[in-house]
């Protein structure tokens, strides 16, 4: 998704992209990832892994819409970051939780599931970026592209939901 957005950035966020710029845009996500991973493992243990999976759609939607509204660098920089720790918290707490709730007989194939689906996913944002920097506005095209970001978090986040209050009507906890 990112390779679609630097291509159509131009200066849109103040001035032409510099290497370092583009580096930077580019490397945020995956370093703040890395710096979470460790502590998503403590957080998991403390809040429980289905809330630290919603705090990872919270970051994920934060920092899609920091990047679509962003007209600096700093500030993409800062939305990438943010996104980065969503990945790196969601990467660990997602399969935990998918493991813990998922009775022993359908674990694996629900794990590959799992793991086909953010594949998928990320096939389908290269294409959909694609399409943008294809036939969309050569100005926004790339705000539509990172911004669309929160759109899977924000799905993920309703259907706990979602699933809770049909659990709760189900249990007649729910009028």
């Amino acid at each position: 998704m990112i390779s679609a957005t630097l291509v159509s950035i131009n200066s849109s966020l103040g001035h032409p992209l510099t290497t370092l710029d583009k580096s930077l845009i580019t490397s945020a996500t995956a370093l703040f990832a890395l710096l979470v991973s460790p502590v998503s493992g403590v957080l998991a243990d403390r809040l429980g892994r289905k809330r630290v999976v919603l705090l990872a759609d919270l970051a994920f939607i934060l920092g899609a819409v920091i990047q679509a509204v962003a007209s600096t660098v700093p500030a993409m920089i800062g939305g990438r970051s943010i996104v980065g720790l969503a990945v790196g918290a969601g990467s660990f707490a997602a399969p935990l939780y998918i493991s813990e709730l998922s009775p022993a007989p359908f674990r694996g194939r629900l794990m590959t599931l799992n793991v086909l689906f953010i594949t998928v996913g990320q096939v389908v944002a290269y294409v959909v970026g694609w399409l943008f920097v294809q036939w969309g506005n050569q100005n926004t095209a790339w705000r539509w592209i990172v911004g669309l970001g929160a759109v899977p978090a924000g799905v993920q986040s309703e259907s706990f939901e979602l699933l809770l209050c049909l659990l709760l009507f189900e249990e007649g906890l729910m009028l």
